[in-house]
Formats: C-alpha cells, sequence, structure tokens
C-alpha cells in the first residue's frame, strides 16, 4: 500500500515539474485561430458580420510574425521593406485583383490575445482595421523569441473580378470570451457607413470627413487608392484629416475636345507685273573731223641716183661671196 502512494506522489511531482518547466510565453500567448476567433468576437458584438479566413492572409501574416521575431522588432516594414499589401500580393491574395490591406502588430512579453487587443489596439486606427465594415477577409500569425510574443493581423479586401480569392471554409476554433474595451464614440463612427458623396456642379463627388474617419478608409469605401486620393485634394505625403473637410473621391470627367481639322484657305498666287520704262540714254556725239593724210609721192626711176647705186653695191656683194665659196670648196 505505501509503494502505491509513493508512486502517486511520484507522478504528481513529476506533472507539477512539467508544468513548472513549460515556456510561460507559449502557455500565456494565443495562436492565429484565437486571435481571429477573437476578432470575428468583437465584430460580432457591433453587429459586424464575421471576415472569411484567406490562406493567403495567413500566410502573410505568419510569416511577417516570424521575420519580426528573428530580427525581435516590432514593425510593419518586412523582409526587403516590403508594406503589409506586398505581402499579402507576393502570397497570392486577391488573384490580381486590385486589393486594399489593413495590417495590426503587436508584441510583448508573454503576451495573449486579450492583452494585444485591449492593450495595444483599442485606438481608432487599429480598431477601424478590425471593425470596418468594408473588409472581406483574415489572416493571422504568431511566432515566438524566448518570452517575446509577435502578433501579426491582416485584413483585405478586393475589388473587380478574381477567379482565386483563396478563402477556406470557417475553422473548428476555440469558443474564446472576449471583454473588449469600451470603444470611444470616434471608433464607433468609423465603423458606420460613411455619408454619400456630394455631388458638384463639374460633375466631381465630394465626401465631407466625419469624425473617426481615416484617408485608408475612405479609399477603401470609394473603391480608390490613397495615392489618388492625396494628388486630387493635394494632400501631404502623412496627411491629417478633420471633421468637416472636404475631400474630392471621383474626380470630374472632362473629356478632352476632339480635334477638328479647319481647312485651310486655298491660295491663288497672282503674279503682277510691271512695266518700268527703260530710261533714255543720250550719249553725246563728238564731231570727228578728218584730216586727210598726204601720200608719199612714188619713187619715180629717175628721182634719185643713189638708190640705183645700192642696188648695185648689193648684187656685188652677193656675187663676191658666192664667188668665195665656190672657189673654198674647189680649194678642198
Amino acid at each position: 500500500m505505501k509503494a502505491f502512494w509513493k508512486v502517486v506522489l511520484v507522478c504528481v511531482l513529476s506533472l507539477n515539474g512539467l508544468l513548472f518547466l513549460r515556456s510561460p510565453s507559449q502557455a500565456q500567448a494565443g495562436s492565429p485561430e484565437e486571435l481571429i476567433a477573437a476578432v470575428n468576437a468583437l465584430r460580432a458584438q457591433r453587429g459586424l458580420p464575421a471576415l472569411t479566413v484567406s490562406t493567403a492572409l495567413m500566410s502573410a501574416a505568419q510569416s511577417h510574425a516570424e521575420y519580426q521575431a528573428s530580427i525581435q522588432t516590432i514593425t510593419h516594414t518586412g523582409a526587403g521593406n516590403t508594406r503589409p499589401k506586398d505581402r499579402a500580393i507576393a502570397a497570392g491574395y486577391g488573384g490580381g485583383a486590385v486589393v486594399f490591406v489593413s495590417e495590426n502588430i503587436a508584441g510583448g512579453t508573454n503576451l495573449s490575445v486579450q492583452d494585444a487587443i485591449t492593450l495595444y489596439w483599442s485606438d481608432d486606427v487599429h480598431m477601424n482595421t478590425m471593425l470596418n465594415p468594408n473588409f472581406q477577409h483574415i489572416g493571422a500569425g504568431v511566432a515566438f523569441s524566448g518570452e517575446m510574443v509577435y502578433y501579426t493581423l491582416v485584413v483585405g479586401s478586393t475589388s473587380g473580378t478574381s477567379n482565386a480569392l483563396n478563402t477556406l471554409p470557417a475553422l473548428n476554433t476555440p469558443t474564446l470570451t472576449l471583454t473588449p474595451p469600451p470603444v470611444p464614440a470616434s471608433a464607433q463612427e468609423t465603423v458606420t457607413p460613411p455619408a454619400a458623396a456630394i455631388s458638384t456642379p463639374d460633375e466631381s463627388q465630394m465626401y465631407e470627413v466625419q469624425p473617426g474617419d481615416t484617408l485608408w478608409g475612405i479609399a477603401v469605401t470609394y473603391q480608390v487608392s490613397m495615392d489618388d486620393l492625396k494628388r486630387w485634394n493635394n494632400l501631404p505625403a502623412t496627411p491629417n484629416l478633420w471633421p468637416g473637410d472636404r475631400l474630392i473621391v471621383q474626380p470630374s470627367f472632362t473629356p478632352a475636345p476632339s480635334a477638328t481639322e479647319t481647312p485651310l484657305p486655298t491660295v491663288t498666287p497672282t503674279v503682277a507685273f510691271t512695266a518700268t520704262p527703260m530710261p533714255t540714254i543720250i550719249v553725246p556725239v563728238t564731231a570727228i573731223t578728218l584730216t586727210p593724210t598726204p601720200e608719199t609721192a612714188p619713187l619715180s626711176s629717175g628721182s634719185s641716183p643713189l638708190l640705183f647705186i645700192g642696188i648695185g653695191l648689193i648684187v656685188l656683194s652677193v656675187l663676191g661671196m658666192i664667188l668665195l665659196f665656190v672657189g673654198k670648196l674647189q680649194g678642198k
């Protein structure tokens, strides 16, 4: 009998030792399924439909939770400087359709799901992620680094035709009783469908900002991008919205005037000739007086005896030269 009680005592001590050695972070931390159940329970308390689990968003959320644990930092910037939307699309969310994504993150020592929501996500911005009626899908991830617990919650919606929404049937998640913090009036107004856009004479659509509105929520509601809203309204990179502000959510459409071809006038060249009278040139004529040159009187045969003498001397000289030349030839 004593041996039996000794065995029972050893088993009890061993069980207590195992419970003591169990990781406190994982004992208190919740799972992705518990986080999803908590968010949907919070939505149900506000009369909102439950979000559908997306395999792509589950993958994106879990990968980012593990990335935060690996660098031991709570950040929305993922590996390679990616943003929540980048990670969701990379995981296949939307199947090529236009997507809208929002992300909540939290981290702390032995942090539970209840504490993540009540301590970190009770402000208007994080409540808008969980309670915005325009979202359709949800994904969650949990990772650990020692006693640190890192939560990532990703919600999204799609616009346009998509062949793959990557949704799963409802999970068999444990029932979780969540006591949410009192939601301020601004947060309650955030989840109220916004007022209809106001038409203007130029056919643009204006929206009057309500308390608790965010630029992201307005972009999701009117199916436009935040960059377009900033460009249409000349907003800075991180705008502050105030109740009563009016934002253009659909610019006016002014069709570009069609080009009308105007025929060029037909130009008929006209050449005009103007007769310019030639100037009359008057050349003065100088009278030329011709003076006759006296003619040289022909030589008469008997007018000069010297002529004959000259001719005779020339003949004699020629004959003498001939004779001299003949004599030299004979001497040879």
